[in-house]
């Protein structure tokens, strides 16, 4: 029995190279009956917004980081 359910739209395939490009993607994902936020970024995307929003005296804040490399 899968346990949890990756929430995506239906036509996702029709923009997945414009995600791919931006290099970034937020999805939420349901496990068992709680429902969680994901940012997935790529490398070079997560430093120019961590950059960007520090150069703009933002805060750029996630609550639990975890890096995969390819």
């Amino acid at each position: 029995m899968k346990n949890y359910i990756i929430n995506l739209s239906d036509d996702f395939c029709e923009y997945a190279w414009e995600i791919e490009l931006k290099g970034c993607l937020e999805v939420d994902i349901q496990i068992f009956d709680k429902l969680y936020t994901f940012n997935f970024y790529d490398p070079i995307r997560l430093k120019q917004t961590i950059e960007d929003d520090l150069r703009s005296n933002q805060y750029f804040f996630m609550k639990i980081w975890l890096y995969c490399q390819k």
